[in-house]
């Protein structure tokens, strides 16, 4: 049920970056409309895809703060959406409890990026998302 709501929450997310202002106006609606035209998941599911959504999207300034952080030697304006988006939900679970207050341990939540990432990006782009989480996971450990 997790994986298939992060795959949700990353389509949701990708479209978000096309249509930043539209969907900030409403990103209830914005969700629900996906979940009407594209699947109409489970109740789980949609409570997981929208508290990844809109985690992901109140905390965008903070998220694209620590992945520059990571990301020595890169800019973010070098990265395509894919990979980009990918690293705000995924460093979004790394700092963040589900909506049960379930901290996931960073092993897994790199784990289920790479594999989003072999399925959306390009060849490096599996490999590139690992040094970066790894990289923010050990600057999480530090900072606590």
């Amino acid at each position: 049920m997790r994986r298939k709501a992060r795959e949700l929450a990353f389509h949701i997310i990708f479209e978000a970056s096309y249509l930043e202002e539209e969907f900030k106006k409403d990103i209830d609606g914005q969700i629900q409309n996906y979940f009407r035209a594209h699947e109409n998941p489970d109740i789980q599911t949609k409570e997981f895809v929208i508290h990844l959504v809109k985690g992901v999207l109140d905390k965008l300034s903070e998220l694209d703060e620590e992945i520059a952080a990571a990301a020595t030697n890169w800019r973010l304006d070098r990265f395509d959406r894919v990979t980009l988006n990918l690293l705000r939900l995924a460093t979004f679970e790394l700092k963040t409890p589900d909506q049960g207050g379930v901290q996931l341990g960073p092993e897994i939540v790199i784990d289920e990026a790479i594999e989003l990432a072999k399925i959306y990006g390009g060849d490096d782009v599996p490999g590139f998302i690992n040094g970066i989480l790894d990289a923010l996971a050990g600057l999480k450990k530090a900072k606590n």
